[in-house]
């Protein structure tokens, strides 16, 4: 389910309908990764839910024999959940200025609100790190297994490489090596959906643009390759840095970044664990304050080895 649907049950709690409304719309005005993204609902704050078998078949036997046995144990993935939000605060001071009325001035405030959370949750999606803080979840970048990631070299085999448009035989060689790359994540991730830099896409297409198609998706004109949505992932929540940046080091460079492919919408895949998504309390005063709280729990679940994979050492020169 998306998470502009209603998830779980909000029971008696005093719940603003409308303003949510306009909250998951800054949400997927904000980045059409919320189009892509998938959300599962759980009871209470933990679960283990059971990941995808790792049950393997094919074998041979003489005539007369049994097949060696061939038991599997149940996996479960670990599921906790963290509390994104905030509270949104307009001073009732609005309401005689001449600015307007404080009703309206708070709604603009909720909505900037909004798509700032949206950034937020996005940016740990990708980085997120309870290394860094216990009240992060992991992100793909902490999540993604060691095997799953295509680190792409230079000629020299030590530095990253660096994505050269034109038709010379370095940028041909440098476009091989990156499409290769990217059409591999694909196929063992089965990815539905990607993200890069938005530099790197723009790069690429100019290498290859015969490689690529455009789609309009609910107002937002999206990139694809392979028929996999590959989306700009943006800025953090204060704008001051892009998710995936032109900052990881491979060998002597240190102006790499990384791309991400993986595959949502079942729960054996990659998806976010929720209770009840967003909550968008009812407005309420508190001395000169018109208030909002606006949060909710999340948390990425990888419930397959296979359904992540990360291309890293993209660098433009």
């Amino acid at each position: 389910m998306k998470i502009f649907e209603n998830i779980g049950n909000p029971g008696k709690r005093e719940q603003d309908s409308s303003l949510k409304t306009r909250v998951l719309q800054a949400f997927r005005e904000e980045n059409p990764s919320f189009e892509y993204l998938e959300f599962y609902s759980i009871v209470g704050r933990s679960e283990k839910p059971e990941k995808s078998s790792t049950a393997t078949g094919g074998k041979n036997r003489a005539i007369n024999s049994a097949y060696a046995d061939n038991e599997q144990d149940t996996e479960y993935g670990d599921v906790n959940l963290k509390i994104y939000g905030d509270d949104v605060r307009t001073d009732k001071a609005w309401n005689r200025s001449a600015e307007g009325a404080a009703p309206v001035k708070h709604i603009q405030n909720v909505v900037k609100f909004s798509h700032s959370l949206a950034r937020h949750i996005l940016d740990h999606f990708i980085n997120g790190d309870t290394g860094t803080s216990a009240l992060q979840f992991d992100g793909l970048k902490a999540q993604t297994p060691a095997g799953n990631t295509q680190t792409l070299k230079a000629a020299n085999d030590t530095d990253g490489l660096e994505l050269l448009a034109g038709n010379s035989d370095a940028a041909v060689k440098s476009a091989m090596k990156v499409y290769e790359a990217m059409d591999k994540a694909i196929k063992l991730s089965r990815a539905n959906v990607g993200q890069m830099n938005g530099s790197v896409i723009a790069r690429l297409k100019s290498m290859k643009p015969g490689a690529w198609t455009q789609r309009e998706v609910n107002g937002h004109l999206i990139d694809f390759f392979n028929n996999v949505p590959i989306i700009d992932a943006g800025y953090n929540k204060d704008e001051s840095a892009e998710i995936l940046p032109f900052g990881e080091t491979v060998g002597a460079t240190d102006d790499c970044s990384s791309a991400y492919f993986f595959r949502t919408g079942e729960r054996m895949h990659a998806s976010i664990a929720t209770n009840i998504g967003l909550d968008v309390d009812k407005t309420y005063l508190d001395g000169n304050f018109i208030v909002n709280q606006i949060e909710g729990e999340f948390d990425i679940a990888l419930l397959s080895s296979k359904c992540v994979e990360r291309i890293a050492g993209l660098r433009l020169g």
